[in-house]
Parts: C-alpha cells; sequence; structure tokens
C-alpha cells in the first residue's frame, strides 16, 4: 500500500467530519437567512394590517375579529366535482360556491375560534340538487354520490386560511369553527352579555352582504335592538340592521361590544330588519 494512500486513509475520519461541520454550519446560516427573511416579512404585513383595521371609537366591534368565510366546492383537473368521500390528492382546485360573516371570539395561542350560522355550515342535499343540471364536466348526481366535498377559508388579517367546522347547534343556528393563524393574538375576545339591551339602544356589527369584502375593507353596519318574540316558533330577536345573502352569521355587539346574537335571517324584500 503506498504512502498517499495510507495517509488518506489515516486522515479520511478527520476530514469526514470537517466536512459534516461545514455543511451543517451553511445549513444552519441558510435557516437563519431564512428565518430573518420571514420575520421581516411577518413584521411588514402586521405593520400594514396593524395601521389598515386601527379601530374608531365611533363603533365597539373591533376590525381585526370580523372574519369572511368561503365556502368552495372542491374539483379535480379535469373539472368533476369530487364527492365527499374523495381523497384531497385527486381534488386538487377549489371554486367558490357560498361566502357568510363571522366573528373571531377568542383565541388559543394561534387558534381562531369563530362564531357564524350553523345554516351556512350545514350542507342540505336538498338545496344542492341543482348540481345534477349544471352542463358538463361540472354536472354532479346528489343523488347518487351524496355530498360533494367542500372546503371551508377564512379571511383573517390579511391572510387567508382553511377552517374547520368543530360545533353546530341547529335549533339556535349557530356554528363554531376553527381555524389556525399566527396573528390569532390580535384580536380582541368577545364576551357574552349578560343581558339584552332595552328596545331602541344602538346595536353593531360588521358583515360581507352578497360577498363584498376585502382585507382592506370592513362594512359596519349600526341599528336599533327591537326586542325578542318568545311565542315565535324560532325564538327570533330583532335588529334594524341592514342584511341580506352574505350577511348570514354576523354577530350583533351592543353599545360594550359585548355579543348578544347573530344575523340569522333577513327580510329580503326589507332588508334592513
Amino acid at each position: 500500500m503506498s504512502y498517499v494512500l495510507k495517509s488518506t486513509i489515516k486522515y479520511l475520519p478527520k476530514v469526514l467530519i470537517m466536512l459534516t461541520f461545514i455543511y451543517l454550519l451553511s445549513f444552519s446560516i441558510f435557516q437563519s437567512c431564512v428565518s430573518i427573511k420571514d420575520r421581516k416579512e411577518s413584521l411588514n404585513h402586521l405593520k400594514v394590517m396593524d395601521n389598515i383595521l386601527l379601530n374608531s371609537r365611533d363603533t365597539p366591534y373591533p376590525n381585526q375579529n370580523f372574519i369572511f368565510l368561503k365556502k368552495g366546492i372542491q374539483k379535480k383537473k379535469n373539472g368533476q366535482i369530487c364527492s365527499h368521500s374523495e381523497s384531497d390528492k385527486d381534488c386538487t382546485t377549489v371554486e367558490l360556491f357560498s361566502t357568510a360573516s363571522g366573528t373571531a371570539l377568542f383565541n388559543k395561542g394561534e387558534e381562531l375560534y369563530i362564531l357564524t350560522a350553523s345554516h351556512w355550515c350545514e350542507d342540505d342535499i336538498n338545496e344542492l340538487q341543482f348540481l345534477n343540471y349544471l352542463p358538463p364536466p361540472n354536472t354532479y348526481d346528489v343523488t347518487k354520490k351524496g355530498l360533494p366535498k367542500f372546503k371551508i377559508e377564512v379571511d383573517f388579517y390579511g391572510e387567508s386560511l382553511e377552517a374547520t367546522v368543530i360545533k353546530k347547534d341547529k335549533e339556535k343556528d349557530l356554528c363554531m369553527l376553527k381555524a389556525k393563524s399566527r396573528f390569532a393574538y390580535k384580536i380582541d375576545p368577545i364576551k357574552l352579555a349578560k343581558k339584552m339591551p332595552k328596545i331602541g339602544d344602538d346595536v353593531y356589527t360588521i358583515s360581507a352582504p352578497l360577498g363584498v369584502s376585502t382585507y382592506k375593507t370592513r362594512l359596519h353596519f349600526q341599528g336599533k335592538f327591537s326586542g325578542c318574540d318568545p311565542e315565535n316558533f324560532f325564538h327570533f330577536c330583532y335588529y334594524t340592521i341592514p342584511a341580506i345573502y352574505g350577511s348570514s352569521g354576523s354577530s350583533i355587539l351592543n353599545k360594550d361590544g359585548e355579543l348578544i346574537g347573530i344575523i340569522s335571517i333577513a327580510m329580503v324584500d326589507f332588508n334592513s330588519v
């Protein structure tokens, strides 16, 4: 065995250790650079959104707590609607199906807990029969295949996040969703009011009527509390607040910013009630 070969074998472990050290050091520096870049982008985004969502003293509804809800039908690459049982891997595109309004009530770490209307969270086969009559490739036999595959996304603090339904109360028309956001700590926790307002008291909401919502806008509405009817089958309370499709799920707050109800239904021909 030659002297050169013997020397190479002798120092090979040290060389390998040195190369490993250099690799780990380079990787660590690269990760640090990426982390610094991500942090800078996050801080810039935060600064922009903080300025946009700066709250007015004229309303108790925190701008940052409003959540724009989007429900989409998941489809395959060829445009076919996916059934509920199909894998997410095969269902790569999402087409907007409906929108609603919601409110982040509180957070646990990065988890946001969002209140909206149960009738928007529910998927009623009877209301989806129109899918049977869409032109190909959108035609979908609801009777044979069951519910299509839906995906819920929420807009919060300038970002679009995937959300899941965690609880529904169909009788009270309430639905709770959960989403994860790095900015969850920015919300103001909203408490449940201990008593209802007096008839004629001011009430407030933010909503997205007809799906009108952007990360730069908040549509504030103010009205009057008009009382509750315990003899009504649905035990409705009434508010003179403008509402229409897309307003469903908007939280109604009193002058102290406490939750007293949500928008569940509107008189469409006179949509200020």
